[in-house]
């Protein structure tokens, strides 16, 4: 599915790459249940080579998503009615945050909000020179990110990998 998101994104059919992009999300969402991603206390074999894979992979196609209907939204010439450009920018940062911090609280998901981070710092970036709002809302949504996932990680250290790894576990 996602050779297909490629191929369609590549040939700047946006309203189906967004189909398609949609789908794997789904597919990813159905994919983290059904395997209770970083639920259970597995070996760390499992969360190194199963859990940490799937879940940065369904942080990137989150933020994959969000940005392809952002593009396919600009290309069918939306302007965003009443309200403007930016506003709909700082929106969607927040919207994703919240949907991250979601993923830390109720599925353990620390990986996929760090992509998040990746994310929100790239369009801080590129922002900062035309729309500082939008980057001053990038970088907190990025700090806001990070501290939530390291204080997860912290009332979580005794199931950590690296804990395991220092009892001998593997």
């Amino acid at each position: 599915m996602n050779m297909l998101w490629l191929f369609c994104w590549l040939n700047e059919w946006l309203g189906l790459s967004v189909i398609v992009i949609v789908l794997l999300l789904i597919c990813l969402c159905v994919l983290t249940v059904r395997l209770r991603l970083e639920l259970d206390d597995d070996p760390v074999q499992i969360i190194f080579f199963v859990w940490w894979p799937i879940t940065v992979y369904l942080g990137w196609i989150m933020v994959a998503t969000i940005a392809c209907v952002a593009a396919w939204l600009v290309s069918i010439g939306f302007q965003g009615g009443f309200v403007a450009p930016e506003t709909w920018t700082i929106t969607m940062i927040v919207i994703a945050t919240a949907l991250f911090l979601y993923l830390i609280r109720k599925r353990n998901l620390r990986e996929a909000s760090l992509v998040g981070v990746w994310a929100f710092i790239a369009i801080a970036i590129k922002q900062w020179q035309v729309h500082q709002t939008i980057s001053i809302t990038a970088i907190t949504a990025s700090i806001v990110l990070l501290v939530a996932a390291t204080i997860h990680g912290y009332k979580n250290r005794e199931t950590s990998p690296v804990a395991k790894l220092q009892r001998g576990e593997w």
